[in-house]
């Protein structure tokens, strides 16, 4: 097959098209994508959206709750720029779990909230979803805020003002409501004219009425005929009905009279005394001031306009005019001010007027461009221009009919042109209705009016994202629950591209500025006096008193162990006699089967003529009838049957011939069940299949028409068994054991056992029924059982469990099959038994007593005690059962055995003697006859004693043994006034001289004893951390050693520790810079301030790299620096006032330190220091010089916050005042670090200062809100920052449908898709890109408009593509750069995105890393065509 390779590149030009069909469209043309952006060349992971703050947690003061967020907005006010700026936002306000109202919050970037909502507005602003917008006014000074149901109100920023709190929401001035002067007819009445009226509307004389002047004066209104109800011209007048013109009743010269057409639903002026000339003026004027609302306001130079008005009226809200396509212009403001009139009627306004556009349109944008107002309504757009003219200042004119704005939000400028989103086209607008262009087009606007939510369509905003040259379309899809925007349609007017983003929970947004993420920056400030480093306590020496717990073993001579057992006197008793009997059993256990042969001979010389067709003899001339017993039946064989087509009709048979075939009719048939036949001659031999006697009766042959004989029946072989009972079933011999109860002695046996098959060997029968019998609890030998049973030559033997002549045995067998009894040897067994009783039982009241020894070693033995016992009879059985050991020789004396140990050596236990029995006792004999004692335990020979090592917590350890047997005679058990043991003060005294004879130990300690103590006292004043212990390892003496107590190792109890006290010194202030690094943290100044002896004495003191040995002293050694200060150890009896007048450490000023800081780090390159004096200073500022991963910047100072809080020192006098060893209270210095700030964030997306903007950075910000589980959210998120969405990752893709692999005609074979990726996520400064890792999904179709599916897993059960092979691979930029597809088809369909591999559900995002595909290539194979 040839291969080919294509490539598609240029892949960003195109962006999605989502409306003409896939097949149409070039390679390079995407038909989806989501959350991706075409940009340089390429394809691009969009920026994600980071949290900025909530908006309502914290906004919950008593009794008041807030609902959802519903509007916001960035005011740029120029008294924060260029580093700072506001957020303005609406949020509803609930009492009773009921939106009463809603609230106006200003928030500035750091998070600083404040609700500016007007005091007089008890509930807040009047609820609405969509109304809310603003305008920005007075250069930025002034931020206007409407919702189109209250008055516009607008805060006014003083200029220098910076703080939140003097911002105040009021109600735009002049905007009050104001009479409306209606006129509604101006005309010259002429003769031969008609004297009515009509005014072109039914007027409503509840909130109005009619002004009539004829030639500029006055007319009186006038009941007319029919003169309706109430006050003429009154506000509770109804006028009557008009009559024919011809009818009309007179009227007055001076007057008129007011009818209601019906016929036209109008109200009817009727005038009296016209004349030729006259100028008639009907106006319709408000009874009471109107309230004007406006759906929108924007500023447009100097002045406003509003437009979509409402009138109502001010005292009953009741609609008065609905002016929807009107717009009024305020009068011009003056600079740093809003306007402050709005009223037409008003005297001295130049520009406050209003214009009709639209009778029918409503409007719903006006937006400024190239120095004019354009009014966009539903279907039309209008241009306000200033002419410059003062009796005219602004000029209105029609633009088109053709073209509006869909609602409020759906118009941006960018470039100097509008985009707008129409009511059926996304298009331009530069001016000019010609110049109007298409943008979605054969592109996505199908998609986007068939997606776009048409409940909630009025929520729907645009915003310019100049940033990156694009217009975001946010709008609520049919998928949007609540009408929150959750799709963004983002037009790149550079490239003319779209693409699509998720949205999540919006409901309101605009671009603005937004606080950086923090960078790095430092100030060290420090006032005052340091620490010092002087004694808080002076010290106290240590003693440890050490107690000898115990005595150790002298060296010992060996001796054997002697132990005594006493029997006590106890009447003499006789024990029961217990039967014995013997049982032998032999023969067969069976099953011994054999099957029966019968032998049936026919009359050798009959013969009979075959009537083959039977049409004589029906049974063929000639039968055979068998009969035998229930298990043969009665059986015929007509020789039509057995003979069949096998001879020829008319044949003369014979008997060897029958008899033939009666043997195969039986075989073939089996005629005789459980028979094979087999035929000699004229002899039928007939073998049972299975075992068993079968007998034959009497059986005869006939010839038809002829003689009738018996057959001659002979038994070759009897069967033996049972007919239906194969030889595998067949069972083996019970034995029965039956004996009667004997009334004291034993209960009746009758126990049944079942032997084991083919058991010939009597010593096999014998082991099988001894298992048997062992098994049953009559013969199991428990105290509860009768018998218990076992081995005796040949035979089993029964012995007794009591005393007692036993009821005599029985022996009977038999065999039982499926519940049926039968005789012995019916299977063919046959077994024969003997029982013999060997001893009569004899029952004497006394059961037979078990002894039993256990020895020292714990070796048991026992025997039993039969016949008559006496003391003396007991104590030779208990010195045989002990001497029969050879570890032990006995001797005896009365009531005595003397048992001595063959070795020498330790036996630390005694003998133990027990009597147990079945049943009681004899009277006075039991285990507590027997006492058990010792003459000695033996002693092993021994030479080796205990060592004892005593370990001090400081110097060496000494060890002591008492091997030497001159010193320490060795101790023999047998010699009378020998010691064993080495006492504890004798220990303590060796001890003590080991000790003073170690030089390095007494340089620690000295040390005095007291009997078996020793006291160590220590050298230096110090807290010793351990203490001392004494260890001992055991010597070969210690075994079966009686010396009690043995010295052990030490414990705590034996160790008594008066702790000695160190001295103790106060801290010095220790000033410290730490700086970040490329290699981590570096600390770049680290300086002690303040003197003191602890300088140098203090164990805890660690001197700082900037440190100097002797600090500001000018000392020039340890001892001139020490002897500056005043020393304890020099003043022992605390008399010496020379000493005593030296100080106890001083402090520091606080500024050599700051002057120190300037001189030793302003020569870091990467560090800029800026300090508020060059001579004085109190504080510096110090920043870093480089934005990279390079970068240095402070990150901690101390004393700011320090690790050791420094002191002062108490004065000597408060040492002298104090007991020697207590600790003196210090005081605190008195620098001050008020003014240290450190800021150590390194923000790579929001690269600047945490608590400033950048006014170079614009973002999309968003507000946010929902529900998560039922629980309301509120939030600012600004979007194109990072890649999540708060923390959450979301999916990226773009997808190809239906790219053709021309020609159709051929399937093709794709093999393996390049892609040219890149790109991803630096996270540290200066860090290596963190890559990602995608998944190219891939399936092949055949069919142009077939769905490709391409996160739905391969279904063989499906008759669409779902059956193709789909591909899904990891695809790691900067790893990979090629897939296997492995796919064949017409049409490729590939989706490029960075979710979980996983397809249907498990399709969900796992990547916040950026990455770029700027085109890829496809390996393709040529195929067929078919």
């Amino acid at each position: 097959m040839a291969e080919e390779i294509i490539s598609v590149t240029d892949i960003a030009s195109q962006g999605v098209v989502k409306d003409t069909p896939p097949v149409a469209l070039g390679p390079n043309v995407f038909t989806d994508v989501r959350n991706i952006r075409f940009k340089d060349g390429a394809i691009r992971k969009i920026t994600g959206e980071l949290l900025l703050n909530s908006i309502t947690e914290d906004l919950t003061p008593a009794n008041e709750t807030f609902g959802q967020v519903r509007y916001f907005a960035v005011w740029e006010s120029p008294n924060r720029t260029p580093t700072g700026c506001y957020y303005i936002w609406v949020v509803d306000y609930v009492r009773a779990n009921i939106v009463v109202g809603q609230k106006v919050y200003v928030q500035d970037h750091t998070g600083t909230k404040r609700d500016i909502t007007p005091a007089t507005m008890t509930n807040g602003f009047t609820f609405t979803i969509t109304g809310w917008q603003h305008t920005i006014f007075s250069g930025g000074f002034a931020f206007i805020i409407n919702n189109g149901i209250d008055r516009p109100h607008y805060i006014l920023d003083t200029p220098g003002n910076t703080n939140i709190a003097n911002l105040v929401l009021a109600e735009l001035p002049g905007w009050d409501g104001y009479d409306v002067n209606s006129t509604v007819i101006t005309d010259t009445f002429n003769t031969g004219n008609i004297l009515t009226f009509d005014l072109g509307q039914k007027v409503d004389f509840v909130n109005t009425s009619i002004e009539v002047t004829v030639a500029a004066a006055a007319r009186t209104a006038q009941a007319g005929t029919p003169a309706g109800t109430g006050t003429v011209n009154g506000a509770n007048f109804v006028p009557g009905a008009l009559p024919a013109y011809a009818s009309l009743p007179s009227v007055g010269g001076t007057n008129f009279q007011l009818y209601n057409d019906a016929a036209t639903n109008t109200t009817i002026c009727y005038i009296g005394g016209l004349a030729d000339g006259n100028e008639v003026k009907v106006k319709i004027n408000s009874r009471v001031p109107v309230d004007v609302t406006a759906g929108i306001i924007q500023s447009f130079g100097s002045l406003l306009v509003a437009g979509d008005l409402t009138e109502r009226s001010s005292s009953n809200g009741q609609i008065i005019r609905r002016l929807s396509g009107v717009v009024k212009t305020s009068d011009v403001a003056v600079p740093g001010a809003v306007p402050n009139n709005w009223n037409p009627f008003a005297a001295g306004v130049s520009t406050a007027d209003e214009f009709t556009l639209s009778e029918t349109n409503v409007i719903t944008e006006m937006k400024s461009l190239q120095g004019n107002m354009y009014i966009y309504s539903t279907n039309s757009i209008h241009v306000m221009r200033l002419t410059g003219n003062v009796n005219i200042p602004v000029q209105f004119g029609p633009v088109t009919d053709e073209y509006g704005c869909l609602s409020r939000g759906s118009v941006v400028e960018y470039d100097g042109k509008h985009f707008v989103v129409g009511n059926n086209d996304l298009y331009t607008f530069s001016g000019n209705p010609g110049n109007i262009q298409s943008l979605s087009d054969g592109k996505i606007r199908e998609y986007f009016y068939n997606n776009l939510n048409p409940i909630h369509e009025a929520k729907m905003f645009t915003l310019l994202n100049h940033h990156e040259n694009e217009i975001w379309v946010c709008y609520p899809t049919l998928a949007s629950f609540r009408g929150e925007c959750d799709e963004a349609l983002l037009w790149n007017y550079r490239d003319n591209t779209w693409s699509i983003r998720d949205l999540n929970n919006v409901v309101s947004g605009d671009t603005g500025p937004i606080k950086g993420g923090g960078v790095p920056t430092a100030v060290v400030a420090i006032t005052g006096n340091s620490g010092n480093a002087g004694y808080t306590n002076v010290g106290k020496r240590e003693t440890q008193a050490v107690t000898i717990n115990g005595s150790s073993p002298k060296a010992t001579i060996g001796t054997k162990a002697v132990k005594t057992v006493a029997v006590a006197t106890f009447n003499n008793f006789t024990t029961d006699v217990l039967e014995l009997v013997d049982v032998t059993v032999t023969g067969s256990t069976g099953p011994s089967t054999v099957n029966a042969i019968n032998t049936l001979t026919f009359s050798a010389a009959a013969t009979f003529t075959y009537d083959r067709n039977g049409s004589t003899y029906l049974d063929g001339g000639a039968s055979a009838i068998i009969n035998g017993d229930a298990s043969i039946g009665n059986v015929s064989f007509p020789a039509i049957t057995i003979l069949g087509t096998t001879q020829a009709d008319g044949a003369t048979i014979n008997m060897t011939v029958f008899a033939a075939a009666v043997r195969d009719y039986i075989n073939n048939n089996n005629a005789l069940a459980d028979f094979t036949a087999s035929s000699n001659t004229n002899n039928l031999t007939l073998t049972s299949d299975v075992p068993g006697p079968r007998v034959f009766s009497t059986s005869t042959f006939a010839i038809s028409g002829g003689a009738t004989s018996n057959l001659t029946i002979v038994t070759n072989t009897s069967g033996i068994g049972v007919y239906g009972i194969t030889a595998a079933l067949s069972p083996a011999i019970s034995m029965r054991i039956t004996a009667p109860a004997v009334a004291g002695v034993h209960a009746a046996i009758d126990e049944t056992i079942l032997t084991a098959v083919n058991l010939t060997n009597q010593t096999q029968i014998q082991t099988d029924v001894i298992t048997k019998l062992q098994a049953l609890a009559v013969f199991n030998g428990d105290n509860s059982a009768i018998y218990s049973v076992g081995t005796s030559g040949g035979a089993i033997r029964f012995t007794a469990i009591n005393g007692g002549n036993y009821g005599a045995l029985t022996i009977a067998f038999s065999t039982t099959y499926g519940g049926t009894s039968y005789t012995e040897t019916t299977f063919g067994g046959n077994l024969t038994s003997n029982v013999s009783v060997v001893t009569t039982g004899v029952d004497n009241n006394t059961p037979q007593p078990l002894l039993s020894v256990l020895f020292p070693d714990g070796f048991a033995t026992h025997v039993i005690l039969t016949g008559t016992q006496t003391r003396a009879s007991v104590v030779t059985a208990l010195s045989t059962l002990i001497n029969a050991d050879v570890d032990w020789s006995t001797s005896t004396s009365t009531g005595l055995v003397t048992a001595t140990a063959a070795a020498v050596g330790l036996q630390s236990a005694n003998f133990d003697v027990a009597i147990t029995s079945i049943g009681t006792l004899p009277a006075g004999f039991a285990s507590s006859t027997f006492t058990k004692a010792q003459t000695r335990a033996g002693v092993a020979a021994a030479s080796t004693t205990d060592t004892i090592t005593l370990t001090p917590p400081l110097g060496s350890a000494v060890t002591v043994n008492f091997n030497n047997t001159g010193t320490y005679p060795a101790y023999d058990p047998d010699t009378g006034g020998s010691t064993a043991a080495v006492t504890a003060t004798q220990i303590a005294t060796a001890l003590q001289a080991a000790w003073n004879a170690s030089g390095s130990s007494t340089a620690f300690f000295s040390v005095a004893r007291t009997g078996a103590v020793l006291t160590f006292t220590s050298v230096s004043r110090a807290d010793i951390v351990d203490a001392f212990s004494y260890s001992v390892a055991p010597g070969n003496t210690r075994t079966g050693t009686l010396v009690s107590p043995l010295i052990t190792n030490s414990v705590s109890g034996n160790i008594v520790v008066v702790a000695g006290i160190a001295p103790i010194f106060s801290k010095m202030t220790r000033v410290t810079i730490t700086i970040n690094t490329s290699a981590g943290s570096s600390v770049i100044f680290d300086r002690h301030y303040g003197e003191g002896p602890g300088r140098l004495l203090d164990p805890d003191f660690t001197a700082g790299i900037s440190d100097v040995t002797y600090g500001d002293s000018g000392a020039a050694n340890d001892a001139a620096y020490l002897n500056l200060y005043y020393d304890p150890a020099k003043d022992l009896a605390r008399t010496n006032t020379s000493e005593q007048a030296k100080p106890n450490g001083t402090v520091a000023n606080t500024q050599t330190a700051l002057l120190k800081v300037l001189t030793d780090i302003s020569t870091q390159d990467a560090l800029e220091l800026t300090p508020d004096s060059t001579s004085a200073p109190t504080s510096i500022i110090i920043n870093p010089r480089q934005f990279g991963s390079t970068a240095k910047y402070v990150t901690g100072f101390s004393p700011a916050t320090e690790v050791v809080a420094s002191r002062v020192a108490p004065t000597v006098t408060q040492i002298l005042a104090a007991a020697v060893g207590n600790t003196i209270a210090t005081t605190g210095p008195t620098f001050n670090t008020t003014g240290t700030a450190i800021s150590t964030t390194f923000n790579i997306v929001r690269s600047w200062s945490s608590t400033q903007v950048n006014p170079n950075e614009i973002f999309p910000i968003f507000a946010q809100s929902g529900y998560v589980n039922g629980v309301l959210f509120n939030r600012l998120r600004a979007a194109d920052l990072g890649h999540d969405f708060g923390g959450a990752a979301y999916i990226s893709y773009a997808e190809r449908e239906q790219m053709s692999i021309t020609p159709n005609f051929d399937t093709e074979t794709l093999g393996n898709l390049a892609l040219w990726a890149d790109g991803g996520s630096i996270v540290t400064v200066g860090g290596e890109p963190q890559r990602a890792t995608l998944q190219i999904r891939a399936r092949a179709t055949n069919n142009p408009g077939e769905l490709p599916y391409l996160t739905t897993a391969e279904d063989d059960t499906q008759s669409d593509a779902r059956r193709n092979k789909l591909t899904v691979n990891d695809f790691v930029v900067g790893s990979s750069y090629k897939s296997d597809l492995r796919i064949t088809g017409r049409f490729l369909n590939y989706r490029i995105d960075d979710a979980a591999a996983s397809t249907a559900a498990g399709y969900a995002g796992s990547n916040v890393r950026a990455w770029n595909v700027s085109g890829l290539q496809l390996r393709v194979s040529k195929g067929g065509t078919r």
